[in-house]
């Protein structure tokens, strides 16, 4: 899940993890962790990661030079664990572009690149039957799915949750923990 946590959508996304018994991982901005620190906890303690996606979610991170973005990930890294305690161990970069740049600051911060598989372009379809059948046509094992918890409906995220999580035991397909998925 990227661009949280946003006290609108994730605790409703956290109360159904909860209630299907799924770990995930978050992708969170280290200035939504600045103005939401219990929420970024109540993420750990719920037993999901807490990972980088920036300080500031700029759409101009994969223009920013090694420095620039190296500053920008410490930045984050250094706000996410003031806060939790936790650091983050993988970094996702907005919009999921990366170039060189991006793997020589994510490696000076010592963070793993971590991209997806599946898109599920949840930010832009409204019906969570379309998301998830979008899903569906991609899955493959050891798939990697993008979803978002940050400026998204509570209503409707929790839906898409639901409705996914159901196929993909439907389809005989155990969801982990992203570290566990990667080891």
């Amino acid at each position: 899940f990227d661009d949280g946590p946003d006290a609108r959508a994730t605790p409703a996304l956290l109360d159904v993890l909860r209630e299907l018994e799924i770990e995930a991982a978050f992708f969170v901005i280290g200035r939504h962790v600045e103005t939401n620190p219990k929420l970024a906890n109540q993420i750990l303690r719920d037993g999901h990661l807490l990972e980088n996606h920036t300080f500031a979610h700029s759409y101009g991170t994969n223009f920013y030079s090694t420095a620039k973005l190296t500053a920008e990930l410490n930045r984050a890294q250094q706000t996410i664990e003031r806060h939790t305690g936790t650091p983050p161990r993988f970094f996702r970069p907005p919009v999921g572009l990366s170039n060189p740049n991006t793997f020589t600051a994510a490696a000076a911060v010592r963070l793993k690149v971590i991209g997806w598989t599946i898109r599920s372009l949840d930010t832009r379809l409204t019906d969570p039957e379309q998301i998830v059948r979008r899903i569906e046509r991609r899955l493959k094992p050891g798939a990697i799915i993008l979803l978002h918890d940050g400026n998204i409906p509570a209503e409707r995220l929790v839906v898409t949750v639901k409705l996914l999580v159901s196929k993909l035991r439907e389809h005989g397909y155990e969801v982990v923990r992203l570290d566990r998925l990667l080891t």
